[in-house]
């Protein structure tokens, strides 16, 4: 594990900037790529994983930077609904510090466990659409606020639980349940999230102790991960407005599912 010198520096930026890009290009917020980078790279130092709760404390803060910037390009071009986000934000924000709460009751590998079941179930189902070559929606249809509220629970005790941002859950379920285009549903995902990371780190990060850890643990990754995943979000979030969907759905898959099966093993 390089947690010393500049070995740590590079493999965190590195890690930083691959989760910053991903978040930029899907509204997931990064951390579904700086997780399984993060339990690779610097792995853990006992049975029980621990140290995934201060990954996750650190990924929830650095999604909070990767979001800035693509929150500010998605608003250029117009493609952020403001009133779900309002309606959204509340709900995602109660379960996001519920599932903070759940997580620190459950075992760091079980919790590594999990994110690679999440991960995997994601990876399954941009698959599915590219195989199918699902037509792109252009136009949003009509979203009932029942369908939205469940969306936003589901999302935040994701993020929650699992340190994930909850784009993970919010543009597939804005895509199907409530029949959003992809770039409306990330733009809105990423709208949320640069909120309800924040409050999910907040909540993390303090409670670190009950984990015989400290927040000094995941400010430190967070300086690591933090500058060059900022810029990989700016960097996303213009890409996503210029790639093809097809092309994006399909590298992030691939780099997602590798993830996965190796946090899997």
């Amino acid at each position: 594990m390089p947690d010393s010198g500049a070995q740590f520096w590079i493999v965190t930026g590195l890690i930083g900037l691959c989760g910053g890009l991903a978040g930029g290009l899907a509204g997931i917020g990064g951390s579904l790529v700086m997780l399984p980078g993060l339990a690779i790279f610097l792995g853990y130092h006992d049975k029980s994983h621990s140290e995934q709760h201060v990954y996750q404390a650190a990924a929830s803060a650095v999604n909070v930077l990767v979001t800035i910037p693509s929150v500010s390009a998605h608003t250029r071009a117009g493609v952020i609904n403001l009133a779900w986000v309002k309606m959204l934000m509340p709900i995602v924000a109660a379960s996001v510090i519920v599932g903070v709460l759940l997580s620190n009751v459950i075992e760091g590998t079980h919790l590594k466990q999990i994110l690679a079941v999440a991960i995997g179930l994601y990876c399954i189902w941009n698959f599915v659409r590219v195989v199918r070559n699902t037509p792109e929606r252009t136009h949003a249809g009509e979203a009932r606020r029942g369908v939205l509220s469940m969306i936003g629970v589901g999302a935040g005790m994701s993020s929650g639980l699992l340190g994930i941002g909850g784009g993970v859950l919010l543009v597939p379920g804005l895509e199907v349940f409530a029949k959003v285009p992809l770039r409306v549903a990330v733009g809105v995902s990423s709208s949320i999230i640069v909120v309800t990371a924040a409050i999910a780190a907040t909540v993390k990060g303090t409670t670190l102790g009950s984990q015989g850890h400290t927040i000094m643990e995941a400010a430190r990754l967070v300086l690591g991960l933090g500058p060059l995943a900022m810029l990989g979000g700016w960097v996303g979030a213009r890409l996503v407005h210029v790639l093809p969907l097809r092309v994006v759905r399909v590298v992030l898959t691939l780099i997602l599912l590798a993830a996965a099966i190796k946090m899997a093993i």
